[in-house]
């Protein structure tokens, strides 16, 4: 079970670096291919719901992550501090690099 766990989460934790480019795309398409008395019909479903899904990922992942790394026994005390930290302030970036680094399969 803690396998496929492992598995989801790491593929989940590539959301939102994915996001990112998908936001910066449709922006770039937004602004300078929609005139602007249509950009009503554009925003709410093709980016304000896509972001309010792609935020609660990022919430339950930082929770899920948060307490493996505090039950991560290859990790001392500092690196956690370290990992917390930095997954908090850059998830986007680094959260997908502790899924890969330090969750792997359990056999």
């Amino acid at each position: 079970m803690k396998r496929i766990k492992n598995k989801y989460i790491r593929g989940l934790s590539l959301v939102p670096p994915v996001y990112i480019v998908y936001f910066l795309a449709f922006s770039y398409y937004l602004l300078n291919y929609v005139p602007n008395d249509q950009w009503g019909e554009f925003l709410f479903p093709y980016l304000i719901i896509p972001h309010v899904i792609v935020f609660l990922i990022c919430i339950i992942l930082v929770v899920v992550v948060g307490k493996h790394i505090f039950s991560n026994d290859n990790l001392n005390n500092k690196n956690r501090i370290m990992w917390v930290t930095a997954i908090i302030v850059t998830m986007s970036f680094l959260l997908p690099v502790y899924c890969i680094k330090h969750m792997k399969d359990s056999v």
